[in-house]
């Protein structure tokens, strides 16, 4: 951490909504800039309710010429279901894996992979952009993801004469309990930040939100809205809120450091 981040955020209240197994790393980059961290996991993620998808996936790896993973959680889950079915994840090798974002490369390195292919924008729209200068016409894709997502890069390689195979590696359920976590972390006079980093963390705060009595003008007013990229502030909007930050690369490091700008601006 730099420096001149300690302290920064000084009075300062984070609300953190992503997965628990995912926050230690943002949680503590908040602390150590002095910021007072709640926690308020918004999704938790799980196996899929049905396997086979993910199974005959598995069995058909050598059919395919690449491997897309949008996501750390895309890796983790295909590995895990791999390791139950007695397979290695050195079996990927042979493909040429696309990894968007450094997060996602980073947790395919510490399994022995690496990325191939890892585009400018940590968007879907980024990997798209990467792989049409390759040239996919004819090329079978192994896309495992989120049992729920937008079908940008499927459908765009697709158009492009690519075959891909959709595979659901996870899904992302809301856990219970966190209305009223989240009622007792609004109900503050500091000043204070939401951090969102996906639209399903907007989605189950804001249901989560209404069970405890408050609307989404209410839950938010006069809160900073922080987003991880594009595609969740979109989400935000649709809800009718304003954002206030989206950092100029989608990553967690990037979120921290511009919510520390737009706090500087406001002094």
């Amino acid at each position: 951490m730099k420096p001149a981040s300690v302290g920064a955020l000084s009075g300062v209240r984070v609300i953190v909504t992503r997965a628990k197994e995912q926050s230690g790393e943002l949680i503590a980059m908040f602390e150590r800039a002095g910021a007072e961290v709640v926690s308020v996991p918004a999704i938790e993620t799980v196996p899929p309710e049905d396997k086979s998808g993910i199974d005959r996936g598995i069995e058909n790896l050598s059919s395919y010429d690449y491997a897309v993973f949008t996501s750390a959680n895309s890796v983790k889950f295909l590995l895990l279901r791999m390791a139950e079915l007695g397979r290695e994840a050195g079996e990927l090798r042979r493909l040429r894996i696309v990894a968007v974002g450094p997060k996602t490369a980073k947790t395919l390195e510490k399994s022995g992979l690496k990325a191939d292919v890892v585009p400018d924008e940590f968007v879907a729209e980024g990997a798209v952009s990467a792989l049409l200068k390759e040239g996919v016409g004819g090329k079978r894709f192994f896309y495992p993801r989120a049992e729920t997502a937008r079908d940008a890069l499927p459908d765009a390689l697709r158009k492009a004469g690519a075959v891909v195979d959709v595979i659901t590696a996870y899904r992302t359920v809301a856990p219970d309990g966190t209305a009223g976590i989240i009622k007792d972390a609004l109900a503050c006079d500091m000043p204070t930040v939401v951090t969102f980093t996906s639209s399903s963390t907007v989605k189950n705060f804001l249901n989560a939100a209404a069970e405890a009595g408050l609307s989404p003008a209410k839950a938010l007013s006069g809160v900073v809205v922080v987003c991880i990229g594009p595609v969740t502030a979109k989400t935000v909007k649709e809800a009718g809120l304003m954002v206030s930050v989206v950092p100029r690369e989608y990553t967690a490091e990037s979120l921290f450091f511009a919510i520390i700008d737009y706090f500087k601006g406001e002094k």
